[in-house]
């Protein structure tokens, strides 16, 4: 993860946009679009809001998407959590730092 945030940081231009996986899926039909200068329309926004509630791996829609990321972060160990800030803790607040001009540059 350290190396793959590490070359985001590295390739990172006005080309390309970084989003935190907390914007998911509103920034399927507002900062992709905008950031490809895209317009949908509200029936497509409220489309696609209508099948972000299913999780994608599922054969049919019958499952709805669940975010586990807050339990998953509560079931690591705290040696985990040691590893995860030593390692990209400072890599995470760069990326954030950067996502974040973005914001104010657009």
């Amino acid at each position: 993860m350290a190396s793959f945030f590490s070359a985001a940081l590295e390739m990172f231009d006005q080309n390309a946009l970084f989003l935190n996986y907390k914007q998911l899926p509103e920034a399927i039909w507002s900062s992709i679009p905008d950031f490809f200068q895209i317009s949908l329309s509200e029936n497509e926004k409220e489309q696609m809001r209508e099948l972000m509630q299913y999780y994608s791996k599922g054969k049919e829609r019958k499952k709805l998407f669940t975010n586990y990321s807050a339990v998953k972060k509560q079931e690591a160990t705290e040696l985990v959590k040691l590893m995860v800030d030593k390692w990209l803790g400072e890599l995470y607040k760069r990326l954030e730092l950067v996502r974040h001009s973005q914001l104010t540059h657009n």
